[in-house]
């Protein structure tokens, strides 16, 4: 699972004017999937390229780099 750095995403989701469903609808994933990368909380691996694709964004840039063990 991954999730969006929620300071950088965020602000990215705003700007683009669009509702949570119409993210949803946007990217192809269901409502929920949607709120959780806006928020971020985690999603696959396909459907964080899917948002990322529909924000613009690249997907890498965004997620959060789990710590090192």
């Amino acid at each position: 699972m991954f999730q969006f750095k929620r300071e950088l995403i965020l602000p990215v989701f705003l700007a683009s004017g669009l509702k949570v469903w119409q993210l949803a609808k946007l990217a192809g994933v269901a409502h929920g999937t949607a709120y959780r990368a806006v928020n971020g909380l985690s999603v696959s691996a396909p459907n964080a390229a899917k948002i990322a694709r529909a924000l613009k964004i690249d997907v890498l840039k965004f997620l959060v780099v789990p710590a090192q063990m």
